[in-house]
């Protein structure tokens, strides 16, 4: 199983190791099920996940480029949409076709 976060728990006092290794063997279904690696540690009652974000971080970076490259080719549309104003001919007929 390759791990794709940590488990830690933490406990408020010092444990014997194999009080330790128990809590890991209890733990060690969720960790396999969620694709964590966990670790029994000492000092204050605790427990959280970590995930490494940098792939989450790597997609967020390509996403506001892609928003960022959407807005400018916007801006530049409606700047050229703006300067093209006016430039159309004054229609000489009517949509049925009838002239004005």
């Amino acid at each position: 199983m390759e791990a794709k976060g940590l488990l830690i728990i933490k406990a408020d006092h010092p444990l014997p190791v194999e009080h330790a290794k128990r809590i890991e063997e209890a733990a060690q279904p969720v960790c396999e099920a969620l694709k964590l690696r966990c670790i029994v540690v000492e000092n204050g009652v605790d427990a959280g996940v970590s995930y490494d974000l940098s792939p989450l971080i790597s997609a967020m970076l390509a996403q506001t480029e892609a928003i960022n490259n959407l807005a400018e080719s916007n801006r530049l549309l409606i700047q050229a949409m703006a300067e093209a104003d006016g430039m159309d001919p004054e229609p000489t007929q009517y949509l049925d076709g009838s002239a004005k």
